[in-house]
């Protein structure tokens, strides 16, 4: 008796899932929108920031040149740090590094005017630790800092830029 419950209640189980309309992004049906997301183009950035982040997202689109250009994004980003701890002779021991990116998604048209789709602000923060006696260890674990808040922001870029150009074209 116990193993029918089991079997009528994972059967009931697995026939919900199926109806619930969860389509996945990759499926073949979306290969139009999946199109149209290769056919970006990423506008030069001002400062080394902005470049590593434009960089990072040329790296994990893989932009399709053979597919005319539908899309413009551009980026706006900088990063400052601040002290946030100090020990008992008032030196700074510990920096916080915040990366902005500020990005706009332009559909553009074959008379070359630009709708915008989408407008955020991302931004991240990332601590590092101050060696006194040893600048390159700062300055790596500055990089690294930096680094790890880059790549944030361009995972949450891609996820919003894929998301909002499947569904305009899903």
């Amino acid at each position: 008796m116990l193993s029918k419950i089991k079997i009528v209640f994972i059967t009931l189980v697995t026939i919900s899932l199926n109806s619930c309309g969860y389509t996945p992004i990759y499926k073949m049906e979306n290969k139009e929108a999946l199109l149209e997301f290769y056919a970006i183009s990423i506008s030069e950035a001002s400062n080394a920031i902005g470049k590593e982040i434009r960089e990072s997202l040329l790296k994990k689109i893989r932009i399709d040149r053979s597919i005319p250009i539908k899309y413009t994004l551009d980026i706006k980003a900088n990063s400052i740090s601040e002290g946030i701890v100090t020990n008992i002779n008032t030196r700074i021991s510990r920096y916080e590094v915040e990366v902005t990116a500020k990005y706009s998604l332009y559909k553009v048209y074959k008379s070359k005017k630009r709708k915008m789709l989408l407008s955020s602000t991302i931004s991240r923060r990332a601590s590092y630790r101050v060696l006194p006696n040893n600048i390159t260890a700062t300055i790596a674990s500055e990089d690294s800092a930096t680094s790890k808040s880059v790549q944030s922001i361009v995972n949450d870029i891609y996820d919003q830029l894929l998301l909002t150009i499947i569904a305009k074209n899903g």
